[in-house]
Protein backbone atom coordinates (compact mmCIF):
# COMPACT_ATOMS: atom_id res chain seq x y z
CA UNK A 1 0.00 0.00 0.00
CA UNK A 2 1.46 3.18 -1.00
CA UNK A 3 0.36 6.65 0.51
CA UNK A 4 0.80 10.21 -0.26
CA UNK A 5 0.93 13.13 2.23
CA UNK A 6 -0.01 16.93 0.20
CA UNK A 7 0.01 18.58 3.19
CA UNK A 8 1.03 18.99 6.68
CA UNK A 9 -1.10 17.14 8.55
CA UNK A 10 1.41 13.60 8.26
CA UNK A 11 -1.68 11.60 8.26
CA UNK A 12 0.03 9.97 4.78
CA UNK A 13 -4.01 9.06 3.52
CA UNK A 14 -4.74 11.83 1.39
CA UNK A 15 -3.83 9.73 -1.89
CA UNK A 16 -3.62 6.05 -0.96
CA UNK A 17 -3.50 2.91 -3.56
CA UNK A 18 -3.29 -0.74 -3.35
CA UNK A 19 -0.13 -2.51 -5.63
CA UNK A 20 -0.25 -6.09 -6.44
CA UNK A 21 1.95 -7.80 -8.68
CA UNK A 22 1.82 -10.89 -10.58
CA UNK A 23 4.12 -13.13 -10.51
CA UNK A 24 4.36 -12.13 -6.75
CA UNK A 25 8.23 -12.03 -6.76
CA UNK A 26 8.24 -9.33 -9.10
CA UNK A 27 8.50 -6.82 -6.24
CA UNK A 28 11.33 -8.06 -4.44
CA UNK A 29 11.45 -6.38 -1.50
CA UNK A 30 12.33 -8.41 1.73
CA UNK A 31 10.86 -5.75 3.88
CA UNK A 32 7.44 -5.71 2.46
CA UNK A 33 4.08 -6.20 4.97
CA UNK A 34 2.77 -9.90 4.32
CA UNK A 35 -0.75 -9.38 3.59
CA UNK A 36 -3.69 -11.51 4.34
CA UNK A 37 -5.68 -11.63 1.30
CA UNK A 38 -9.07 -12.13 3.47
CA UNK A 39 -8.01 -8.64 5.36
CA UNK A 40 -10.44 -5.92 5.77
CA UNK A 41 -8.82 -2.47 4.74
CA UNK A 42 -9.82 0.26 7.30
CA UNK A 43 -12.05 2.99 6.03
CA UNK A 44 -10.60 6.38 5.33
CA UNK A 45 -11.75 9.57 7.03
CA UNK A 46 -10.82 12.36 4.95
CA UNK A 47 -9.97 16.33 6.22
CA UNK A 48 -12.39 18.69 7.40
CA UNK A 49 -14.52 20.51 4.61
CA UNK A 50 -15.02 24.34 6.17
CA UNK A 51 -16.80 27.33 5.35
CA UNK A 52 -19.46 29.78 5.94
CA UNK A 53 -22.91 30.08 4.48
CA UNK A 54 -24.72 33.50 4.36
CA UNK A 55 -28.59 34.08 3.02
CA UNK A 56 -30.43 37.17 2.22
CA UNK A 57 -34.04 36.67 3.41
CA UNK A 58 -36.24 38.86 1.59
CA UNK A 59 -35.73 36.82 -1.31
CA UNK A 60 -37.68 36.91 -3.94
CA UNK A 61 -37.15 40.92 -3.37
CA UNK A 62 -33.12 41.78 -3.55
CA UNK A 63 -34.13 44.01 0.06
CA UNK A 64 -31.19 45.49 1.75
CA UNK A 65 -28.68 42.90 0.69
CA UNK A 66 -26.63 42.73 3.52
CA UNK A 67 -26.30 38.95 2.94
CA UNK A 68 -26.06 38.90 7.00
CA UNK A 69 -29.82 37.84 7.57
CA UNK A 70 -28.87 33.73 8.60
CA UNK A 71 -25.02 33.08 8.69
CA UNK A 72 -23.92 29.33 9.30
CA UNK A 73 -20.53 28.07 9.66
CA UNK A 74 -20.07 24.50 8.36
CA UNK A 75 -17.11 21.30 8.73
CA UNK A 76 -18.09 18.32 6.72
CA UNK A 77 -16.08 14.84 6.71
CA UNK A 78 -16.16 12.43 4.53
CA UNK A 79 -15.55 8.73 5.11
CA UNK A 80 -15.00 6.28 2.64
CA UNK A 81 -14.12 2.06 1.89
CA UNK A 82 -11.84 0.97 0.05
CA UNK A 83 -13.46 0.81 -2.84
CA UNK A 84 -13.97 5.00 -3.00
CA UNK A 85 -17.86 4.38 -1.87
CA UNK A 86 -19.45 6.84 1.00
CA UNK A 87 -20.14 5.29 4.30
CA UNK A 88 -20.10 7.88 6.62
CA UNK A 89 -20.42 11.84 7.05
CA UNK A 90 -19.85 13.54 10.15
CA UNK A 91 -21.29 17.93 10.10
CA UNK A 92 -20.72 20.40 12.26
CA UNK A 93 -23.04 23.75 11.58
CA UNK A 94 -22.07 26.43 13.72
CA UNK A 95 -25.21 28.85 13.74
CA UNK A 96 -23.25 32.63 13.56
CA UNK A 97 -25.42 35.46 13.17
CA UNK A 98 -28.80 36.40 13.07
CA UNK A 99 -29.42 39.69 11.05
CA UNK A 100 -32.77 39.22 10.11
CA UNK A 101 -36.48 40.61 11.34
CA UNK A 102 -38.27 37.54 9.91
CA UNK A 103 -38.04 33.78 11.90
CA UNK A 104 -35.70 31.54 9.33
CA UNK A 105 -35.29 27.90 9.56
CA UNK A 106 -32.10 25.97 8.52
CA UNK A 107 -31.67 22.32 6.82
CA UNK A 108 -29.59 20.79 3.99
CA UNK A 109 -30.73 18.48 1.18
CA UNK A 110 -28.48 15.47 -0.27
CA UNK A 111 -28.46 14.78 -3.44
CA UNK A 112 -28.65 11.05 -2.85
CA UNK A 113 -31.21 8.63 -2.55
CA UNK A 114 -33.03 8.78 1.21
CA UNK A 115 -32.40 4.65 1.43
CA UNK A 116 -28.32 4.86 1.10
CA UNK A 117 -28.37 6.14 4.63
CA UNK A 118 -28.76 3.75 7.53
CA UNK A 119 -28.43 5.85 10.17
CA UNK A 120 -28.15 9.57 11.72
CA UNK A 121 -27.88 11.06 14.94
CA UNK A 122 -28.09 14.52 15.27
CA UNK A 123 -27.05 16.65 18.45
CA UNK A 124 -28.13 19.98 19.38
CA UNK A 125 -30.94 19.72 17.02
CA UNK A 126 -33.57 22.35 17.52
CA UNK A 127 -35.85 21.60 14.88
CA UNK A 128 -39.33 20.19 14.93
CA UNK A 129 -40.17 19.24 11.38
CA UNK A 130 -41.57 15.88 10.75
CA UNK A 131 -39.03 13.27 10.66
CA UNK A 132 -38.22 9.62 10.29
CA UNK A 133 -34.76 8.66 10.92
CA UNK A 134 -34.41 12.05 11.51
CA UNK A 135 -34.94 12.73 7.59
CA UNK A 136 -37.67 15.08 6.84
CA UNK A 137 -40.74 13.55 5.55
CA UNK A 138 -42.45 14.33 2.52
CA UNK A 139 -39.68 15.16 1.08
CA UNK A 140 -38.26 13.41 -2.51
CA UNK A 141 -34.83 13.30 -1.59
CA UNK A 142 -32.86 13.26 1.92
CA UNK A 143 -33.46 16.38 3.50
CA UNK A 144 -32.26 17.49 7.39
CA UNK A 145 -33.67 20.26 9.15
CA UNK A 146 -31.24 21.58 12.36
CA UNK A 147 -33.54 24.62 13.29
CA UNK A 148 -36.84 26.30 13.38
CA UNK A 149 -35.33 29.98 14.39
CA UNK A 150 -31.51 31.38 13.77
CA UNK A 151 -32.03 33.77 16.41
CA UNK A 152 -32.60 30.79 18.99
CA UNK A 153 -29.81 28.77 17.00
CA UNK A 154 -27.26 30.97 17.86
CA UNK A 155 -27.45 30.93 21.62
CA UNK A 156 -27.52 27.32 21.81
CA UNK A 157 -24.25 26.95 19.33
CA UNK A 158 -23.19 23.64 17.33
CA UNK A 159 -25.07 20.90 15.81
CA UNK A 160 -23.67 17.97 15.05
CA UNK A 161 -24.91 15.40 12.40
CA UNK A 162 -23.19 12.02 11.71
CA UNK A 163 -24.65 9.73 8.95
CA UNK A 164 -23.63 5.88 8.84
CA UNK A 165 -24.02 5.33 4.79
CA UNK A 166 -24.79 1.95 2.89
CA UNK A 167 -21.89 1.86 0.21
CA UNK A 168 -23.50 2.36 -2.84
CA UNK A 169 -22.70 5.98 -3.15
CA UNK A 170 -19.14 6.44 -5.41
CA UNK A 171 -17.03 9.47 -4.62
CA UNK A 172 -15.10 9.15 -7.99
CA UNK A 173 -17.34 12.21 -9.48
CA UNK A 174 -18.64 13.56 -6.07
CA UNK A 175 -17.97 16.90 -3.85
CA UNK A 176 -19.27 19.09 -1.26
CA UNK A 177 -20.52 21.10 -3.54
CA UNK A 178 -22.45 18.64 -6.08
CA UNK A 179 -23.96 16.78 -2.74
CA UNK A 180 -25.12 19.88 -0.32
CA UNK A 181 -28.09 21.70 -1.15
CA UNK A 182 -28.45 23.93 2.25
CA UNK A 183 -31.11 26.43 2.10
CA UNK A 184 -33.47 28.70 4.92
CA UNK A 185 -36.91 28.62 5.30
CA UNK A 186 -38.41 32.24 5.63
CA UNK A 187 -41.48 33.06 7.38
CA UNK A 188 -44.29 35.51 5.98
CA UNK A 189 -44.10 37.84 8.87
CA UNK A 190 -41.92 38.17 12.04
CA UNK A 191 -45.10 36.92 14.76
CA UNK A 192 -45.11 33.28 12.15
CA UNK A 193 -42.44 30.62 13.09
CA UNK A 194 -42.00 27.45 11.04
CA UNK A 195 -44.66 24.99 10.93
CA UNK A 196 -44.00 21.37 10.70
CA UNK A 197 -44.89 19.95 6.79
CA UNK A 198 -46.23 22.86 5.58
CA UNK A 199 -45.26 24.63 1.80
CA UNK A 200 -42.71 27.06 2.98
CA UNK A 201 -40.86 29.74 1.30
CA UNK A 202 -37.08 28.67 0.65
CA UNK A 203 -34.07 30.14 -0.18
CA UNK A 204 -31.20 28.45 -2.05
CA UNK A 205 -27.95 28.67 -3.56
CA UNK A 206 -28.02 29.75 -6.92
CA UNK A 207 -29.40 27.31 -9.33
CA UNK A 208 -29.79 25.25 -6.63
CA UNK A 209 -33.51 23.59 -6.71
CA UNK A 210 -35.98 23.98 -4.28
CA UNK A 211 -37.40 20.74 -2.26
CA UNK A 212 -40.38 19.07 -2.24
CA UNK A 213 -42.39 21.18 0.27
CA UNK A 214 -41.15 24.93 -1.33
CA UNK A 215 -43.81 27.18 -2.04
CA UNK A 216 -43.13 27.27 -6.01
CA UNK A 217 -45.65 30.66 -5.99
CA UNK A 218 -42.42 32.76 -5.04
CA UNK A 219 -40.49 32.15 -8.27
CA UNK A 220 -40.21 34.86 -11.29
CA UNK A 221 -41.74 37.32 -8.97
CA UNK A 222 -40.21 40.80 -7.74
CA UNK A 223 -35.92 40.37 -8.36
CA UNK A 224 -36.17 36.61 -9.02
CA UNK A 225 -35.07 35.42 -12.48
CA UNK A 226 -35.54 31.51 -12.07
CA UNK A 227 -36.93 29.73 -15.15
CA UNK A 228 -40.82 29.57 -15.14
CA UNK A 229 -42.88 29.22 -17.94
CA UNK A 230 -45.80 31.40 -19.62
CA UNK A 231 -48.24 30.18 -16.96
CA UNK A 232 -45.71 30.90 -14.61
CA UNK A 233 -44.60 27.74 -13.13
CA UNK A 234 -41.34 26.88 -12.14
CA UNK A 235 -39.83 24.44 -14.84
CA UNK A 236 -35.65 25.29 -14.78
CA UNK A 237 -32.69 24.97 -15.03
CA UNK A 238 -32.01 28.23 -13.54
CA UNK A 239 -33.26 28.97 -9.89
CA UNK A 240 -32.86 31.82 -7.10
CA UNK A 241 -31.62 34.07 -10.10
CA UNK A 242 -32.11 37.92 -9.83
CA UNK A 243 -31.20 39.96 -12.69
CA UNK A 244 -27.75 41.09 -12.47
CA UNK A 245 -27.07 37.93 -10.91
CA UNK A 246 -26.32 38.50 -7.52
CA UNK A 247 -26.65 35.73 -5.39
CA UNK A 248 -29.70 35.55 -2.42
CA UNK A 249 -27.22 32.72 -1.12
CA UNK A 250 -23.69 32.00 -0.55
CA UNK A 251 -20.85 29.69 0.30
CA UNK A 252 -17.80 30.74 1.02
CA UNK A 253 -14.60 29.24 1.82
CA UNK A 254 -13.44 30.61 4.63
CA UNK A 255 -14.97 30.13 8.32
CA UNK A 256 -13.53 33.84 9.51
CA UNK A 257 -16.28 35.76 7.11
CA UNK A 258 -16.15 39.19 8.28
CA UNK A 259 -20.10 39.70 8.45
CA UNK A 260 -21.56 43.31 6.88
CA UNK A 261 -23.44 45.28 9.55
CA UNK A 262 -27.18 45.31 8.97
CA UNK A 263 -28.42 47.53 6.17
CA UNK A 264 -24.87 47.83 4.97
CA UNK A 265 -25.26 46.13 1.35
CA UNK A 266 -23.05 43.54 0.54
CA UNK A 267 -21.05 45.39 -1.95
CA UNK A 268 -20.71 47.94 0.12
CA UNK A 269 -18.81 46.27 2.84
CA UNK A 270 -16.80 44.10 0.06
CA UNK A 271 -15.82 46.43 -2.77
CA UNK A 272 -14.66 44.04 -4.86
CA UNK A 273 -17.84 41.39 -4.30
CA UNK A 274 -19.45 43.38 -7.57
CA UNK A 275 -16.87 42.52 -9.79
CA UNK A 276 -16.87 38.78 -8.82
CA UNK A 277 -21.00 39.59 -9.97
CA UNK A 278 -20.39 40.94 -13.34
CA UNK A 279 -18.01 38.72 -13.96
CA UNK A 280 -20.11 35.18 -13.27
CA UNK A 281 -16.71 34.56 -10.59
CA UNK A 282 -13.89 34.74 -13.01
CA UNK A 283 -12.75 38.05 -11.42
CA UNK A 284 -12.14 38.83 -8.36
CA UNK A 285 -11.95 35.40 -6.42
CA UNK A 286 -11.09 36.35 -3.37
CA UNK A 287 -13.37 39.15 -2.67
CA UNK A 288 -14.56 38.03 0.56
CA UNK A 289 -10.80 38.73 2.20
CA UNK A 290 -10.69 42.28 1.27
CA UNK A 291 -13.57 44.32 3.42
CA UNK A 292 -13.79 48.08 3.10
CA UNK A 293 -11.73 49.88 5.50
Amino acid sequence: MIGFEDGGDGDYKDVLFYLDADPEGAIDDSDKPVIDPGEEYPDITGDPLEGTLAFEDLWPSQGDYDMNDVVVGYSTTFTTNKDNKLVGIKDVFTPLHDGGSLNSAFGYLLDIPAAAIKSVTIDNMASTAQTVNDLETGQYKAVVMLFDNIDEAVKLGPITVTMELDGSVSMDKLTRKTLYNPFICVSADAKEGFTPGAMRKEVHLTNYAPTSLADLSYFGRNNDKSTVDKGGNLIGPYYYVPPALPPFAIDLPITDYRIPAEKVKIDDYYPDFAGWVTSKGEKNKEWYLKPAK
